[in-house]
């Protein structure tokens, strides 16, 4: 599968990290990158590392929501953060699209005029196409800050209260909510994390 993605498609397409795959699934590094070696997410390597397209990881995620594997492997929480980040990405690539669906919009017009009519047949057709895509993006793109905004509490439940506060008081938040938690795990999970010394053992 390696060799089979299209040269466009990865043109197109940000690519994704091992790291960032894992992340936002929220599974281990080298899940993903046995994943790759196994060909189950259509990946290649850039020197030493492997690379993925957003395409490609969304793939790999259908495939494992239609498998038995699913509950295993992705749990609702990871998925609805994968969506949210999917969404993300849609909203800054579609002006691009939409700028891309424009220039051959403008070709195609431009073709058009220089064509007998049998052709433009064709070129009406597909300029009908086009129009039809450029439209159903702007659409999209406009409605897409609202989607994130109901999914916004789905995928990462009560970060909204967070976005407009600076982010220095919200490092000292985050460190009170951390060391509040610490205190309050049961005693026999504090104490020091070296492991324990044997009578026999030597110093």
């Amino acid at each position: 599968m390696t060799q089979n993605i299209k040269e466009n498609q990865v043109i197109n397409s940000k690519l994704v990290t091992v790291e960032e795959a894992a992340d936002r699934l929220g599974v281990k590094e080298n899940y993903i990158k046995r994943m790759c070696r196994e060909q189950k997410i259509e990946a290649f390597k850039v020197g030493k590392f492997w690379r993925m397209t957003e395409p490609s990881l969304g793939g790999f995620v259908n495939e494992l929501e239609k498998s038995n594997e699913k509950k295993s492997s992705l749990s609702p929480d990871i998925h609805n953060k994968l969506r949210y980040h999917s969404m993300i990405r849609i909203m800054e690539t579609a002006p691009e699209s939409i700028n891309r669906l424009n220039n051959i919009i403008e070709e195609v017009k431009e073709t058009f005029q220089k064509e007998d009519k049998i052709k433009r047949i064709v070129l009406a057709s597909k300029l009908k196409n086009l129009v039809f895509d450029r439209e159903t993006k702007k659409q999209m793109a406009q409605e897409i800050p609202d989607v994130l905004d109901e999914m916004a509490e789905v995928a990462y439940p009560g970060m909204k209260e967070f976005i407009d506060e600076n982010p220095d008081d919200l490092e000292v938040y985050f460190t009170d909510q951390a060391l509040e938690k610490k205190d309050q795990e049961p005693e026999e999970k504090k104490g020091s994390v070296l492991p324990m010394k044997t009578a026999g053992s030597k110093r």
